[in-house]
């Protein structure tokens, strides 16, 4: 029985795992080309730039990828007890499923910028409904900013930017993955 709850484990982190990859790159692209130009510059633009993932990962989305590496950990350690050759057989699954899910769950950008967009007017929303103004009118800037990235890039089927696009992407450069892809 424990052996089909690590499988059952490991299959559910294959079909999270390329949707909280989604999530967690197209922060940080949102957070990189919100920031200025010369941002780059500044010492603290790492800690700037994880701010402002911080701020649109705020909520579910954050949970998604917290549980997300936490299913591999749990089907193998589940594996484990179950048997020596089951942890072994776990950590082979996992990578499996990984690995389909990356070949086969494929989401344009614009998906993940909706869903950033809608998790701001919820937020807004919320500030608004406390009379929070000082965050409804920072959160409605970045909405401003997201709604204007999926203005961009509505239609144009560019997948979510990959590690190395996102690192060679300067900041602010809202048009840079046009110009990749083009």
């Amino acid at each position: 029985m424990l052996l089909w709850i690590a499988i059952a484990i490991a299959i559910i982190y294959g079909f999270l795992k390329k949707f909280s990859d989604g999530l967690s790159d197209t922060s940080l692209w949102i957070a990189k080309i919100m920031m200025s130009e010369g941002d780059q510059n500044i010492l603290e633009s790492k800690g700037l730039l994880k701010a402002n993932q911080a701020v649109l990962m705020e909520g579910w989305p954050s949970n998604i990828l917290f549980i997300t590496y936490l299913l591999p950990i749990a089907s193998i350690i589940i594996g484990f007890i179950y048997s020596w050759w089951g942890g072994i057989i776990m950590m082979l699954s996992v990578a499996l499923c990984g690995s389909v899910a990356e070949f086969f769950f494929r989401r344009p950008l614009t998906y993940y910028v909706l869903i950033y967009l809608s998790r701001m007017a919820n937020r807004f929303a919320d500030y608004k409904k406390n009379n929070d103004s000082v965050r409804a009118d920072a959160i409605e800037l970045f909405s401003d900013k997201i709604k204007e990235i999926l203005t961009i890039y509505f239609g144009s089927g560019i997948g979510v930017p990959t590690s190395k696009k996102i690192n060679e992407n300067p900041y602010g450069d809202i048009y840079f993955l046009l110009s990749k892809n083009n």
